[in-house]
C-alpha cells in the first residue's frame, strides 16, 4: 500500500484503522509477519519518512483514552526465546548528530491528581548461571579541550512539606540498605569495613561535634597514622611498690603511699603501651592529700613509660593518699 509520489507539495496519506464502536469496543489492527520453518523470523519495518531540508518525520505510539476509567496500556518487549538461545534485546536510543546536539531520551511516569507519580522500575532478570545482570548507568563523554564530561544525577523527590522529601537508598544484594540520604541525614552502613581515601586532603567539618564510635569491646582503636586512638577510654589503677600498668589514654592514679613527708618527693613509673619517647604525657593532682601539699614536679617520657615525679610542698606531712590525673597525647 503506497500512495503515490508528488513533484510540488505533500504526497498522500495513508490512514488505517477501525470504525468507532457505540456499545462495544474498537475493532482490533493487527500487524504482524508470518512465521517460517528456516532462517530469521520476518521482519515488520516501521519508519517516519526523511527530509532533505527539514526536521525528519515523527513516530507516535500511543495507547488509547479512557474517558471514564484508565487509559490503555503499552506493551514493547521482545518474545521469549526457545529451548536454545537468547530473548531478543530492546534497544532505545536517539541517532547521531553531526551538527549540535543528539536527541534526549526521556523515561518517566506521567504526574497525578488524585494520586501518586507512577512507579519507575529499571530491574535485571533473574538467571540460574552466572554472575547476574549489571545496570550501567554513564554520563556522556567529550572529547572537547577543558569541558567536563557529562554528570550522573539521583534526585529524590521534594514534598510539600519542609524534611519530608524523599530519601536515595543504596541497597546491596542482600536487601540492606547501606547507604540512606535524606533531607537531614547521611547514613552510611557496612558489615565489616568502609574504606575513604584522599590522594591530597580529606576534610571533615561539623557544626556541632564529629564522634568517633567503637562498638567492639575487643577493638583495636581508630587508627590516625598508625597511632591508635580508641575514644579516650578511661581506667583507675593504684600504685603498687612504685608503678601501676595502665594501658589507657587516660586515667586516675592513686598512690601507695599516705606518709609522705614535708618537703619530700617520690617518682613513680607509669607503664603504658601507648607512649613513647616522644608523646606528650599530662599529669596533675585530682585530689591532695589531708595535712600535705603535692604537686606533679617532672613528667618524662621514655618509650612504653613514664617518670612522674611528685612532691610534698606542705609544711606537714601527707596522712592520707592522693590521686593524679593522666592523659596520653601522642606526638
Amino acid at each position: 500500500f503506497s500512495s503515490g509520489t508528488s513533484l510540488k507539495g505533500n504526497s498522500g496519506a495513508i490512514v488505517m484503522g477501525t470504525g468507532a464502536a457505540t456499545t462495544g469496543r474498537g475493532g482490533l489492527v493487527s500487524i504482524s509477519a508470518g512465521s517460517g520453518t528456516s532462517g530469521v523470523g520476518g521482519l515488520v519495518s516501521i519508519a517516519s519518512g526523511r527530509s532533505t531540508s527539514n526536521t525528519g518525520g515523527t513516530i507516535s505510539v500511543s495507547s488509547g483514552e479512557g474517558t471514564a476509567t484508565s487509559s490503555g496500556s503499552v506493551t514493547i518487549r521482545s518474545t521469549n526465546s526457545g529451548t536454545a538461545g537468547v530473548s531478543g534485546k530492546l534497544v532505545f536510543s536517539s541517532g547521531t548528530s553531526k551538527d549540535g546536539n543528539s536527541g534526549a531520551l526521556y523515561l518517566g511516569s506521567g504526574a497525578a491528581t488524585g494520586g501518586r507519580g507512577g512507579l519507575v522500575a529499571l530491574t535485571v532478570g533473574t538467571g540460574t548461571s552466572g554472575a547476574g545482570g549489571s545496570i550501567y548507568v554513564n554520563g556522556g563523554e567529550t572529547t572537547a579541550t577543558s569541558k567536563y564530561g557529562g554528570g550522573v544525577y539521583i534526585k529524590a523527590g521534594a514534598a510539600g512539606s519542609s524534611s519530608y522529601g524523599g530519601s536515595t537508598i543504596v541497597y546491596t544484594g542482600d536487601g540492606t540498605a547501606r547507604l540512606t540520604i535524606s533531607d537531614s541525614t547521611i547514613a552510611l552502613s557496612s558489615p565489616s569495613t568502609v574504606s575513604l581515601t584522599a590522594s591530597t586532603t580529606m576534610t571533615l567539618t561539623a557544626s556541632t561535634a564529629i564522634t568517633f564510635a567503637l562498638t567492639s569491646g575487643s577493638a583495636t582503636g581508630i587508627d590516625l597514622n598508625s597511632i591508635f586512638t580508641t575514644g579516650y577510654e578511661y581506667t583507675t589503677g593504684t600504685i603498687s611498690g612504685s608503678s601501676v600498668t595502665m594501658n589507657s589514654q587516660t586515667g586516675r592514679i592513686t598512690s601507695a603511699t599516705t606518709t609522705l613527708a614535708a618537703g619530700a618527693s617520690e617518682t613513680l613509673t607509669l607503664t603504658n603501651s601507648r607512649i613513647t619517647a616522644a608523646s606528650v604525657v599530662l599529669v596533675n593532682v585530682q585530689t591532695r592529700c589531708t595535712a600535705g601539699y603535692v604537686v606533679v614536679a617532672n613528667t618524662v617520657a621514655s618509650s612504653g613509660s613514664a617518670s612522674i615525679v611528685v612532691a610534698n610542698l606542705g609544711v606537714a606531712a601527707c596522712s592520707t593518699s592522693y590521686t593524679l590525673g593522666f592523659f596520653v597525647a601522642a606526638s
